[in-house]
């Protein structure tokens, strides 16, 4: 009966996640680019991926409204979630999702010389909701970080 019940809590212990879930908070977001929190910064677009589309349009563009880095900067007024097909939907938020990656680990991370719509024309130059980005238009978009930390040189 013990090693019933053993392995009842065993298993019970087992398909729970017990992991505490990343709490979007725009104070702390604030925060965060305030104090140069990398981690913070960084855990923020991690965690998107698990978002449902509006809650993924909410904080990408808070996070574009904190960090100055435009792309996936969308306007949250109406319904949000009824504005793209379900296809669209999908591209958008991988293709927003990596390329907000990639910004996490480029020059123009952190750097707070760069105003809010500098970077707004990478948005407008290679917004995708159609297709997913392939490794070629994520390298044209890395190329683009270069060229804006060139024009915002620390």
């Amino acid at each position: 009966m013990r090693i019933f019940l053993l392995s009842i809590i065993i298993i019970s212990f087992n398909c729970c996640d017990h992991s505490s879930k990343f709490k979007y908070d725009y104070y702390k977001l604030e925060k965060a680019w305030d104090k140069n929190d990398s981690l913070y910064l960084k855990d923020w677009v991690k965690n998107l991926e698990g978002l449902d589309f509006v809650s993924f349009v909410n904080r990408t563009s808070e996070f574009a409204t904190t960090t100055n880095f435009c792309f996936g900067y969308l306007d949250t007024e109406g319904d949000v979630d009824r504005r793209w097909s379900r296809d669209q939907k999908s591209s958008i938020k991988y293709n927003v999702y990596m390329v907000n990656l990639m910004y996490l680990q480029s020059c123009i991370f952190l750097n707070k010389k760069i105003p809010f719509d500098s970077t707004l024309y990478i948005q407008e130059k290679y917004w995708n909701d159609s297709t997913l980005f392939k490794a070629d238009d994520l390298r044209m978009i890395k190329a683009e970080f270069e060229n804006t930390c060139n024009r915002f040189a620390r």
